[in-house]
């Protein structure tokens, strides 16, 4: 067209008017200022990756697939908090492992030095439920991002013997929060997991 340009060319925006060649700019574009509730979901969202991100070859340690996602999706919801402006996780209400297993039933602990003795209730009678089910504990410490864990071990305790006992090595120190997961012998099948509590080490 006789020498003339037609386009966009960078920042610049060239057209013809009249058989005239004319330019103008680009006008930036705006970014909309975020809404506190965006703000708010941003603040949760990395607050929850760093939480469950350290967990994450416990999570690729179950045979089912598709834990970390799930557990973050439940746990967002559920387990953060924002008090004055501020976002927390209640390790209490975190959600790690959904499935269709029997969760425990009467949980409860003691410590006795770096001895931690765990037992539960028997419900092998409900549906959903067997005896060779095999117990999966972890006690993770949020602020050191370490856990400890007896998934993948050889000998893991059974839904039907109730209790077991857990010798804790000289390193782990701190806060730990403990949870427990049944899991079947097929390991195609797990339990929800079930917050036990506290355990100051």
């Amino acid at each position: 067209m006789n020498g003339l340009v037609i386009g966009r060319v960078g920042h610049l925006v060239y057209y013809v008017r009249d058989g005239q060649q004319c330019v103008r700019t680009l006008a930036p574009k705006q970014k909309k200022p975020q809404s506190p509730a965006q703000l708010l979901q941003q603040a949760k969202f990395t607050a929850m990756q760093q939480w469950l991100t350290p967990l994450k070859d416990y999570f690729r340690a179950f045979p089912v697939k598709g834990l970390s996602k799930a557990a973050f999706s439940s746990s967002i919801r559920q387990a953060c908090t924002a008090e004055g402006g501020k976002v927390g996780i209640d390790a209490s209400k975190m959600v790690l492992t959904q499935g269709p297993l029997c969760a425990m039933e009467g949980g409860a602990f003691t410590l006795e030095g770096r001895t931690l003795h765990l037992s539960w209730n028997d419900n092998t009678q409900l549906i959903m439920s067997d005896a060779t089910d095999r117990l999966v504990w972890l006690l993770y410490n949020p602020d050191t991002m370490t856990y400890l864990s007896d998934l993948g071990a050889q000998r893991m305790p059974h839904r039907f013997e109730r209790h077991c006992s857990i010798e804790l090595p000289a390193t782990a120190k701190g806060s730990y929060h403990l949870y427990a997961t049944f899991c079947n012998i097929h390991g195609s099948a797990i339990s929800d997991s079930v917050y036990l509590g506290e355990v100051e080490l």
